[in-house]
Formats: structure tokens, sequence, C-alpha cells
């Protein structure tokens, strides 16, 4: 017969493992966030990369992928309708560096994946944003209380196979062009952008669509 364990056991590992989660959780902002694995830019920017021979992305579009919490059920039309979106949060450090944000402690800042179409949703998902924090105010990647919210995605991209091949460049964004073995090549925008109050970055994967006018 199996061994089983008694219930006074049973409790106090299921109280250790609640504690653990729980203790994950609380140094990740936003919280929810807490139990996604970490993960490279460049294995975020890879896993968004549609394979090779797709040509429409839509909506549940690595829907079950754990890496990823969504915030939204599906995509969400802006109030002018123009816009279809759709928000994730995702755990990811750019070689090995963490956005944080304080919160009476030092957390670390989950990054937010958006996906964006224009106009009939049934077009699907035409740009996928990827940068750190939420555009909400209160986990917002800019200002004082903030550290790491500007990065060079090149060599993060590079360590995952990604070709870049730099195609403009301007004040604030660079245009890339990426490929990679078994991948739909793409066009890419690398933007940093910043003033007096901080400094932010953040990539855009046009996974969807070839825009003539990358850095402006």
């Amino acid at each position: 017969m199996k061994k089983q364990l008694k219930l006074p056991k049973l409790i106090s590992v299921l109280l250790m493992i609640l504690l653990l989660s729980c203790s994950k959780q609380e140094g990740v902002y936003p919280s929810v966030a807490g139990n996604l694995d970490p993960i490279e830019l460049g294995q975020a920017i890879f896993m968004f990369i549609p394979n090779e021979g797709i040509s429409h992305i839509g909506w549940s579009y690595l829907s079950n992928s754990k890496k990823i919490f969504w915030l939204d059920e599906t995509y969400k039309t802006s109030t002018n309708g123009e816009l279809n979106l759709r928000t994730g949060l995702l755990r990811i450090n750019v070689d090995g560096i963490k956005s944080t944000v304080l919160k009476k402690e030092v957390k670390e800042l989950a990054w937010s994946v958006v996906y964006e179409g224009a106009g009939n949703p049934n077009f699907g998902v035409r740009k996928i944003d990827l940068k750190p924090g939420i555009d909400d105010g209160d986990a917002n990647c800019f200002g004082s209380t903030t550290e790491n919210c500007t990065f060079n995605p090149i060599n993060s991209m590079a360590k995952e196979g990604i070709k870049v091949d730099i195609l403009c460049k301007s004040s604030e964004a660079t245009g890339l062009n990426l490929s990679a073995k078994g991948k739909k090549t793409i066009k890419a925008k690398w933007v940093t952008s910043g003033g007096s109050g901080g400094s932010s970055s953040w990539i855009e994967l046009y996974v969807n669509d070839d825009p003539i006018e990358l850095c402006k």
C-alpha cells in the first residue's frame, strides 16, 4: 500500500506552497504577473514573431502561452472606434536587467504586450508592442520611482538568433529589419523617448504590416 501523508503534515506542505506562491507574487508589480516565469527580451521577441507562412495574426495569437497573463479576455475597441487593442503582462528582462518600481519596497515591474489592429477587427493584429510597465499611470515605467525603463534590444535579440539590420535612425526611433530561422521577416521600431521627467523605451513589431516611414 502507498503511504499517505498524515493530515497535519499535508496541511503544512500546502501552507508552505501557498506561502512560496504569495512571496513570489509580492516581489512583482502588478502581483498578478508574479507567477509567470521570467523571460529574456530576445526570447519574447522571437516568440511573438510569426512563423514562416503565417499571413494573418488573430486576436487569439499565443493566448495559451504560460509566459503571458492576459488582462483583456479579447480585444477592446477604442472609444473612437479606430483601434482594437488587447493587453497582457510578461516578466521580461534585458540582458538580465529587470525594470523596477517603488511600491513601499522596490519591486520588479512587469512589461506589457499590446496587440493592435485598425478598423475591422477581422483584419486581426497588425502590430505588437513590448514595453516596461503599463500605460495606466500607476504602473507606467517613467519618472523618479522607476528604474531601468530604457533598453537596447540588439544584443538580447542576437542571443536568440535574430538577425537585425538597421534600416534608419532618428532622434528617438531606430527602424529595424528582423529575420530568424523558421520565422517571418518583419519590420520593427525601437523607440526611446524622454525629457526632464524621465525616459522610457519600447519596441514595436510589425507582424502584419510593412510601414514605409519607420523612423518618423
